[in-house]
């Protein structure tokens, strides 16, 4: 049996849903990438531990999966470099250096200004 084609209105209401759930992404972004800035900023030093930064990972991965379903591939890409340089820094029993600490912050600034070319 042959399925018929999606109908027209169909996609059409689709496609708004997925502009819709992509404004809200970038709408919310700022605020996400200011919320991880600050956790990973706390976690540096004495406060390093574990439990946190694999829960920063983890906020990174999801950011990686949602940006890319909404098929924001800039914003994808560029958490998936930074996922892979979180990758070693987790399971590591200390605080990484200043330099790859500041690294990590430069990357997350830079995703954050995908949002705002994105909503452009």
């Amino acid at each position: 049996m042959e399925r018929e084609p999606p109908d027209n209105q169909v996609i059409d209401r689709l496609d708004e849903e997925l502009k819709r759930l992509r404004s809200a992404f970038l709408a919310k972004l700022p605020g996400r990438i200011q919320k991880l800035t600050d956790e990973w900023n706390e976690l540096q030093g004495e406060a390093w531990n574990e439990n946190g930064a694999q829960a920063f990972h983890r906020a990174i991965h999801g950011m990686i999966g949602t940006s890319g379903s909404l098929g924001l591939s800039d914003i994808a890409n560029d958490a998936r470099q930074l996922e892979r340089r979180l990758v070693t820094l987790v399971e590591c029993p200390r605080a990484p250096s200043r330099e790859t600490a500041d690294g990590i912050v430069e990357r997350l600034r830079q995703i954050g200004g995908h949002g705002a070319v994105e909503e452009s």
